[in-house]
């Protein structure tokens, strides 16, 4: 027989000794105990009266490793066609950028942003 006793350990040869030990009377189990404190009710109501009420949300742990990529799902159904809308912009020959309307009243603002950036603001009508 090995005794661990924090961190040194002893040990003893029991051998045949355990054979001449006068064994002890039966002790109670824990349910027996609390009848005899006062519980009233089965075995089964004791043990479901040790679970006390749920405790508050711990802390969130660590986040794990990230799993393997999963299979590609299906492709999706075809979605509705969109309301035709006009196109004010297109470039020319040169590379420029045209804005351009149906009416001209749609182009209410533009003006040259401190990037550099040309900024409309259109109407619809």
């Amino acid at each position: 027989m090995k005794i661990k006793i924090g961190d040194n350990s002893l040990n003893l040869k029991v051998g045949n000794a355990l054979e001449n030990i006068d064994r002890g009377p039966r002790g109670y189990s824990a349910y027996e105990v609390a009848v005899q404190e006062g519980f009233v009710g089965t075995e089964e109501e004791w043990l479901a009266s040790l679970v006390g009420p749920e405790g508050p949300k711990g802390k969130d742990g660590e986040r794990g490793l990230e799993g393997p990529r999963g299979k590609e799902g299906p492709a999706g159904a075809q979605g509705k066609d969109g309301t035709s809308g006009i196109s004010v912009f297109s470039i020319d020959a040169n590379g420029h950028l045209i804005a351009t309307s149906e009416s001209a009243e749609n182009l209410t603002n533009y003006s040259l942003g401190d990037d550099g950036h040309l900024y409309l603001t259109i109407e619809e009508v």
